[in-house]
């Protein structure tokens, strides 16, 4: 039968990388549901693109920072942030860029001892020339009596720019692009 998965496919790196070559020797189709390709609001500013209304895409900026769970309270077997949500905006980028990755820097953060980094900036370019910049944590705020986040994804393009931001419960999309300037808002 053929397979749709939810991620990590595996318990550890040598695992997926195992069961990778598995997958590819194999006459079935197996995908991992990357829900953002299937989300309305990436669709909506996916076609405000092609219509032109912010001409060319030149920096892809991707935001997802929350309070998440301190250290041993969750997150296994998913791992550290970048590994657990940080492959969904890897993703988001290279979808927007239309082009695969060609540079990039990276930095990660350990708070509270942990041995991996609860915060993570990836920024680069792309083969295209598209400039991008993830940042993904799992430390905003820990400690506030409101939890907040800082989630969102912001499109600049020669022309214009689209930015769209949720709290989990509404997203809101701002669309600033040469004819036409509107806010939307949705589940």
């Amino acid at each position: 039968k053929h397979v749709i998965a939810e991620k990590p496919i595996a318990g550890t790196v040598a695992e997926e990388e195992a069961l990778l070559d598995t997958i590819e020797a194999s006459p079935r189709l197996v995908a991992v549901n990357l829900f953002n390709r299937n989300a309305w609001y990436h669709h909506e500013i996916q076609a405000f693109i092609r219509e032109g209304e912010i001409g060319d895409v030149a920096v892809i900026s991707v935001s997802h920072q929350t309070a998440g769970l301190m250290p041993t309270e969750g997150h296994a077997p998913e791992g550290p942030p970048f590994h657990d949500c940080g492959m969904h905006y890897v993703d988001v980028a290279r979808w927007y860029a239309d082009s695969e990755y060609d540079r990039w820097n990276a930095q990660g953060v350990r708070m509270w001892g942990w041995k991996d980094p609860w915060w993570v900036n990836a920024h680069g370019s792309f083969r295209n020339g598209v400039v991008f910049s993830i940042t993904q944590g799992f430390c905003y705020g820990q400690l506030a009596q409101t939890k907040v986040c800082n989630c969102g994804l912001e499109v600049i393009g020669t022309l214009g720019v689209v930015r769209m931001r949720h709290d989990f419960r509404t997203v809101t999309i701002e669309y600033h692009g040469v004819n036409r300037t509107a806010t939307k808002a949705g589940p």
